[in-house]
This record gives C-alpha cells, structure tokens and sequence, in this order.
C-alpha cells in the first residue's frame, strides 16, 4: 500500500500502477497529503510557541522535524510508513521555507529574496 502511494504521490499524472487504475490512489494521496500538511503546519505553530527565545534556532527546526514525524499520525496503520514520510517531507519543507506555508505538494512557496539567500529548499527526493 505504502508503495503504491508513493508511486503516486511522486508521478502524479501515472494512469496505472502495476496495471490498476491509479486515479482512486491519486485521490486518496491528494486527501492525505492535505490532511498532512495542515496536521503539520498546526503541529508547527504549537512547536513554536512553546520554544524558548534561547533556543538555538538549528536545534529548534531539527526538533521539529523528529517531534513532527513522532506525533502527527493520520488514518490507519496500514498507512503509517507513508503518512511518516509525508510529514518528515513536510516539515523539512516547512523548516526550509522558515514557517511560511506550505503547498500541498509539500514544496514551500518561494520565499523572498532576503530568505531565500540565507535558507535551502528541500525538493522531493
């Protein structure tokens, strides 16, 4: 299962997946990633505001990102390994782009100028 969502999740215009249809695959990918990157970015917001001004701000996005892929769960067990690849996607994502939001394809929206000189994207790998 896990597989055939990340076949369509990475190839979104695939037709067929070891010879099925994959538009009801695609749909389902498209509901989670949008459940995902909402759970995460409020996952975000809550991070934050509990992080001290002293906290170093690498650690605070490195922790992020694990204390993300620990907590944000969605749908059943059958799904976890593709839920916690989508949401270490998403967050890393949402560390890269400094907290600005997120696309559903998990690629944050071009940052200014200013932020992009100082912080990497992180694509789909």
């Amino acid at each position: 299962v896990s597989d055939n969502l990340k076949v369509s999740f990475l190839l979104p215009k695939l037709r067929k997946v070891n010879g099925k249809d994959a538009s009801s695959t695609s749909s389902q990918v498209e509901n989670l990633n949008r459940e995902l990157t909402s759970r995460v970015t409020a996952h975000w917001e809550k991070f934050m505001a509990t992080r001290s001004p002293e906290e170093e701000a690498e650690k605070a996005q490195a922790d992020f990102v694990k204390s993300a892929v620990r907590n944000v769960r969605y749908g059943p067990e059958s799904l976890s390994e593709f839920t916690q690849w989508r949401v270490q996607m998403i967050s890393e994502a949402l560390v890269a782009s400094g907290g600005t939001q997120v696309h559903e394809t998990g690629i944050p929206e071009r940052p200014s100028k200013a932020t992009a000189a100082q912080e990497p994207r992180v694509g789909v790998s």
